[in-house]
């Protein structure tokens, strides 16, 4: 960009978006809303569950079981759906623009392909929840939403909306992410299980890690049940918006979460996993927070199987097939012999990423000078995965 010698730079010379994130957020707003537009063209129908109670507030951790059939948590009330002594799985979507109370299903349709994303994990004696804040997430600005996960005071402040399109403000004293370790804490209070498993979608990477952070820290000063604490934390197709925000006292969001992960998550022992699948968490709109990636277990997936134009189904892949994995091998790996460009992907033996990892293979991984890719495969292989929704015939390459 040319500069002129005069008249003398203005007091801030930062770029707009870090001097007035309002009007940026604006724009990717818009965009992000125009991309979604344009991509319901291409969208296959998709199973969403109706609120029971569609003309007020509801919002909260759900158990599920089989066919998506769903039961609110209430602290101290029995559940059929929920087993205090069992190992745990948490979903939690990110934003909802225009759902106007249909939610996200566990239901997984694509085109001729369904699969119940809980049931293989209900088959191993999960419990499966999900935390739903799609109310509040409904806005047109995913800068609005976005503060509802850590401040009452953002543009939007807590509004929330019903079915009808109107927005109510009232009632709501607490941030997003406040609602959501309120809920956990109360409802997990007896937990014995063994394991606690977050999966935080676009958005919802967040409040995971926003709730994981508080509840490690709560447990190190002995306030809270250890059991509580997560084993592992995955980023699905994570989105951080850009610039500074004041509720963060000047940080991004994508350094909070950063410093969260890398300062107080990982040195307790919490694994992390990120797993990319879409343009729609690109440098353009979101982000890319690359410092983040030598810290976590990094992988790139490459959906396919969804139409090039339809970025929000390469968005959604993330969790859907992070999902449906746990009933599947973990996808092999190959590596380029010799290194370089054209230079055929060799199976290594190993099996390496997604839900069936144990965590002991989670922690190798981090450790590694790696991250992953998703490929073809070697030439032998009779089906390119990144074709078709299931992950048993996907490969990995180690780059």
């Amino acid at each position: 960009m040319e500069i002129e010698p005069s008249p003398p730079a203005p007091p801030d010379s930062r770029p707009p978006w870090h001097r007035q994130p309002w009007l940026f957020g604006a724009s990717v707003g818009v965009f992000l809303a125009v991309l979604l537009v344009l991509a319901g063209r291409f969208l296959p129908p998709r199973t969403a569950t109706q609120d029971t109670r569609p003309w007020s507030l509801a919002y909260g951790l759900y158990w599920k079981s089989y066919d998506d059939q769903t039961l609110k948590a209430e602290p101290g009330v029995p559940n059929p759906y929920y087993d205090p002594h069992r190992p745990t799985l948490i979903y939690v979507h990110g934003w909802q623009p225009e759902t106007r109370g249909r939610r996200e299903s566990l239901v997984w349709q694509h085109n001729d392909f369904e699969a119940d994303l809980a049931a293989p994990w209900l088959d191993a004696g999960w419990n499966v929840g999900v935390f739903y804040w799609d109310q509040f997430a409904d806005e047109p600005l995913v800068m609005d939403a976005e503060a509802k996960i850590w401040t009452t005071t953002g543009g939007a402040g807590m509004r929330y909306r019903l079915p009808s399109g109107r927005y109510v403000r009232r009632d709501v004293d607490r941030s997003v992410g406040g609602l959501l370790y309120e809920s956990y804490t109360a409802v997990l209070a007896d937990y014995t299980g063994d394991e606690i498993r977050l999966v935080g979608h676009s958005m919802g990477n967040q409040l995971v890690v926003q709730l994981s952070e508080q509840v490690v820290t709560a447990v190190s000063a002995g306030e809270l049940n250890p059991r509580l604490a997560p084993q592992r934390v995955i980023l699905a197709d994570p989105y951080w918006s850009l610039g500074e925000r004041d509720f963060l006292g000047g940080q991004s969001v994508g350094q909070r979460v950063r410093e969260a992960i890398v300062n107080e998550l990982i040195p307790r022992g919490v694994l992390v996993e990120w797993y990319r699948s879409s343009y729609l968490t690109g440098a353009v709109t979101s982000d890319v927070n690359t410092e983040l990636i030598p810290h976590v277990l990094f992988a790139e997936m490459r959906p396919y199987f969804c139409h090039s134009f339809d970025q929000v189904c390469r968005h959604e892949a993330s969790w859907h097939q992070y999902l449906l994995s746990y009933g599947t091998e973990p996808p092999p790996e190959c590596a380029a012999e010799p290194k370089g460009l054209l230079a055929p992907c060799v199976a290594t033996g190993r099996r390496v990423l997604l839900a069936r990892q144990s965590a002991d293979e989670v922690a190798a991984r981090m450790a590694e000078p790696a991250v992953w890719v998703q490929v073809a495969g070697p030439t032998h292989t009779a089906v390119d995965g990144r074709f078709t929704p299931p992950v048993a015939d996907d490969w990995y390459e180690r780059l």
